[in-house]
């Protein structure tokens, strides 16, 4: 079992990361934002400030980014290097959000030339061999004082088994070694940052990626799918199944 796990830790593109990225946002819709999953969390740990700016890495379609304006006030900025970048200028606009900066380009090759006060992804560290260089990059982004916001799914555990069984291609573009909350504490306080909360998030809930299944492999997720949606909301926060993980840091002044 461990010799499995770590093959299937290694990112495994089908064919390149731009590619798989142009066709998951290609189908994007664009919403009107009034909340998002985490904001309990946010709200608890960063504060209000119309003088913040605040940086999403990854930042298509843009929703975050809209709801950290229009719940603190912060400057939104994004970075993404994904072709369809209509998206994310039409999610601006259609939260009429006229003052906001956006990059398109790679982070790892774009050099930055100012820190944020709040730096944030969702979704993008578990995508990279390298967990260090990536946190290393947010963290260099972060001003004294400023804030570092992450979440990332959770496909260890009970949630490993039904993303081997049914959404593979999609687990092969994650690297399981980034959901270890005990080693992302770890790298975290290296570079020198303060943890305000770092833990497992949500009820039990199960999600693949539209791909084939044989006609057998439909019917049990159906099934799964049909259970969890009944039964899944009563069950609390718990490592074994919780879909997210989140991590709100904060670099000292």
């Amino acid at each position: 079992m461990k010799g499995r796990l770590f093959q299937m830790s290694k990112i495994n593109y089908s064919t390149d990361a731009r590619s798989e990225w142009n066709e998951r946002t290609s189908n994007i819709s664009v919403d009107k934002v009034d909340d998002i999953a985490f904001s309990k969390i946010f709200e608890l740990y960063l504060p209000e400030s119309k003088k913040f700016s605040v940086l999403e890495i990854g930042s298509v379609p843009g929703t975050f980014l809209v709801y950290f304006h229009k719940k603190f006030g912060y400057r939104v900025n994004g970075i993404d290097f994904a072709e369809n970048t209509e998206v994310f200028h039409e999610t601006m606009k259609k939260n009429d959000i006229k003052d906001y900066s956006f990059i398109n380009a790679d982070f790892f090759k774009y050099k930055f030339t100012r820190q944020y006060d709040v730096v944030s992804s969702f979704g993008f560290i578990e995508h990279f061999d390298d967990l260090d260089e990536v946190l290393a990059r947010h963290e260099a982004l972060v001003r004294p004082g400023g804030y570092l916001v992450m979440t990332l799914p959770n496909f260890r555990f009970l949630q490993h088994v039904y993303h081997y069984k049914f959404d593979r291609p999609n687990l092969e573009i994650h690297n399981l070694k980034a959901m270890n909350i005990g080693r992302l504490k770890h790298k975290l306080r290296s570079l020198g940052l303060k943890k305000l909360h770092a833990g497992y998030f949500g009820n039990l809930q199960v999600w693949r990626e539209d791909t084939p299944l044989e006609i057998n492999q439909r019917r049990k997720v159906n099934s799964i799918h049909t259970w969890v949606g009944k039964h899944g909301f009563k069950m609390p926060t718990f490592r074994l199944y919780s879909p997210y993980i989140v991590l709100i840091y904060r670099k000292p002044l």
